[in-house]
């Protein structure tokens, strides 16, 4: 196969800054010789986002993430919790056609990139504990995307009601 090079396009979608908004790490020692990787996959990965959007000129993304916490008997090792940001804009000389092009660039390139910066964040930092690095497990973010959606939608019709509710009395 001949090596084609291809040049990137830039996305008009501009990561301006990552932070970390929270972290925080306990540690359960393993009370007999487990298998590490293992003992990895068996941990219950909680991930959540939001995203604010002021103007193009400013996108913020929150991930939230808990991993092995949140649950009645938390497996031994690691119980981590991380809150993150990015921020991004849209480049100036990039004019988007339509509101749903600009959700689309913002959640599948956004949430894409603060996830992949969340999950940077935790092998580095994990890679100094005692049980060694965590890889934070790939996702399937089409069926994150839906039940973002649907969560969203159960809560807009909720809201409704109350209205609804209220407005009889």
């Amino acid at each position: 196969m001949k090596n084609i090079k291809m040049k990137v396009k830039p996305s008009p979608l501009e990561l301006k800054e990552f932070v970390v908004l929270d972290f925080h790490y306990d540690f359960n020692h393993p009370e007999k010789e487990i298998s590490i990787p293992e003992l990895f996959k068996e941990y219950n990965y909680d991930l959540d986002f939001a995203i604010k959007t002021s103007d193009p000129a400013l996108i913020q993304i929150f991930v939230k993430c808990d991993v092995n916490r949140g649950v009645s008997e938390p497996l031994p090792g690691y119980s981590l919790k991380v809150e993150c940001m990015g921020m991004f804009s849209i480049t100036e000389n990039q004019i988007l056609d339509s509101k749903e092009e600009m959700e689309t660039l913002v959640v599948n390139s956004g949430v894409v990139m603060t996830i992949s910066y969340m999950r940077t964040f935790l092998a580095g930092i994990t890679g100094h504990f005692p049980l060694g690095r965590i890889l934070f497990p790939s996702i399937d973010l089409k069926d994150l995307i839906a039940r973002k959606k649907e969560q969203a939608k159960a809560k807009q019709e909720q809201s409704g009601k109350k209205k609804t509710k209220k407005g009889a009395k």
